[in-house]
Formats: structure tokens, C-alpha cells, sequence
């Protein structure tokens, strides 16, 4: 079954004191890239998202996101510098003898002044965290790997489609290339008959010239390992145990210098339309094989 690298999962839960929210989404890439975001509480939990992740894909550029907000009581602590509040005091309240203005300070005005107030948020323990953190990751993974299998099911089918008509055209060309043979030993005692004035052609010698543009324009080889090629794809394309996106790249490399080969060496205006055809197909699944994991 192919896995594509394209996905998208996402997962949150809103109850209780805690707010956290997941996201993932991925992008091909030759290796397994994972780039994650968290909050700077949740820094210690960095490497068991990384191996969670690394269980649900083998390769791909993996963007996580991780939102995470606590509001329990204990949230939050504020503490006031009492010392420098009485020193705020003092301080204006001896201005205020000095220079005959009277104006009292008050707590709110105290409350304002650089440093006098101080909020320290407080953390929760990350394993209480990692408690719910860790079911919400394995939803969103759980979403994203499905989105992932649907879109290789999807390019699976495409492959299959292309690779029967990838078939059909080589059969084309197989049956083709004997004509082109038996068309050009004619054409060729023909010319020669024009240039030489009707003069009977030497059979042996036309023979021999027929016999080294059949070899130089034979494609047996070529076509046998194109088949041999497509075969090898479709096995790969029923292989459950492991990522094939690699192997499907490489083989589809393969079958591409085949056919190029097949439209350098067949001299002939058919074959030559067949193997356009050959490569326009190929090229798609180019594109696509570079989606697979």
C-alpha cells in the first residue's frame, strides 16, 4: 500500500483547567524531517513528540505545532515588593515637604510604579501534562497517517491506470518493429533499383544491408526490460511491509532509459509517436512518485 507525504491531522481539548491543541501537517522530503513548536514549558517533552511522530511516518517535512494554556487556580502567583512600595511612599511623601505640594499617593498609583508588583506564572508538572498531551497526539497522528493512506491509495490507482497503458503501447511497438524491418528492405531495394536505372539488385548485398539495420535498430532487449520493469512495479506497488517511494523512483528511472533508448534506436515515424507518448506518461508518474514515502 502506498503512503503518500501529504497529510494533515489535528486534535485539542478545551475541558478543564487545561487548553491543548495539536496540529500536524507534512510536505515531501527525501528523509524524515520533523519540525515542532512548543511552548516553552513543554520544552522537556520535545523528544517524545519527535518519537511518537516517528512511529506514524518515515519520511516527509512534519510541521507540529503544539498550543498548550493553563488556568487553574494556582496559575498564577503575585507578589509585591513591599520594601520598595514603602520606599515609593517615603520618597513622595518628603518630596512633598520639600516643595509645599500636598498630594496624597494612592494604592492603585503604588501599584503602577516599576517593580512593584511582580506575576510569576507557575508550570505544572510535564508528566501530569504528557498524560493528556500524549492520547491528543496520537488522535491528530491518527488523522493525519488516514489523510496520508487515502492520498496513496489515490495516486496508487493512477499508477496502476498509467502502467496499463505503459502495457498497451509497448505492445504496440513489439508488434510494430518487425514491419519496420520488411518496410525499409523495401524501400531500400527501391532506391537502390532507382539510382541504379532498374538494374538488378544483388540480393546478397541487399540482404546483408537489411540484416545490419535490423541489428542496429533491434529493441528486443529493451523492451523485455521494460516489461521486466512494469512487473517489478506493480510488486512493489502490493508491498505492505515498508516505505517503496524510493525503489518506485529508481525503477521508474530505469523504465525511462529504456524508452529513450527504444526512440534513438527504432528509425520509424510510429514507433517514434508511441514512445512520446511513453515518456509524456512517465513524466507524470515522475511527478507523483515524488510524493510517495
Amino acid at each position: 500500500m502506498l503512503v503518500s507525504m501529504t497529510g494533515f491531522g489535528r486534535s485539542e481539548s478545551k475541558e478543564g483547567v487545561r487548553k491543548l491543541s495539536i496540529e500536524l501537517k507534512s510536505v515531501n522530503n527525501r528523509f524524515l524531517d520533523i519540525s515542532l513548536r512548543c511552548p516553552r514549558d513543554l520544552n522537556s517533552l520535545e523528544e517524545k513528540i519527535r518519537q511518537t511522530i516517528s512511529g506514524f511516518a518515515k519520511r516527509g517535512r512534519i510541521d507540529c505545532s503544539v498550543s498548550y494554556q493553563y488556568s487553574g487556580e494556582d496559575a498564577y502567583e503575585v507578589q509585591v515588593n513591599l520594601p520598595l512600595a514603602l520606599a515609593y511612599q517615603k520618597g513622595v511623601t518628603a518630596l512633598a515637604e520639600t516643595t509645599g505640594l500636598q498630594e496624597t499617593v494612592t494604592l492603585s498609583q503604588l501599584l503602577t510604579l516599576p517593580d512593584v508588583v511582580h506575576v510569576e506564572r507557575h508550570s505544572e508538572e510535564v508528566d501530569v501534562i504528557w498524560q493528556e498531551l500524549e492520547p491528543l497526539l496520537r488522535q491528530a497522528l491518527s488523522e493525519f497517517a488516514a489523510m496520508r493512506a487515502q492520498e496513496g491509495l489515490r495516486l496508487e490507482e493512477d499508477f496502476r491506470l498509467r502502467l496499463t497503458l505503459i502495457q498497451t503501447m509497448s505492445q504496440s511497438i513489439l508488434e510494430r518493429a518487425p514491419l519496420v524491418v520488411a518496410e525499409y528492405s523495401k524501400k531500400l531495394q527501391a532506391k537502390m533499383l532507382e539510382l541504379l536505372n532498374g538494374v538488378q539488385v544483388e540480393e546478397t548485398r541487399l540482404l546483408t544491408e537489411v540484416a545490419m539495420m535490423a541489428n542496429r535498430s533491434d529493441i528486443t532487449e529493451e523492451l523485455v526490460r521494460l516489461a521486466s520493469h512494469v512487473q517489478q512495479f506493480y510488486q512493489l506497488l502490493d508491498d505492505k511491509t515498508e516505505p517503496v517511494g524510493r525503489k518506485l523512483d529508481f525503477l521508474l528511472q530505469e523504465m525511462n532509459r529504456e524508452v529513450n533508448t527504444i526512440g534513438s534506436k527504432a528509425s520509424d515515424y510510429e514507433i517514434g509517436k508511441t514512445v512520446v507518448s511513453l515518456k509524456a506518461e512517465l513524466e507524470k508518474m515522475r511527478e507523483q512518485i515524488q510524493n510517495i514515502e
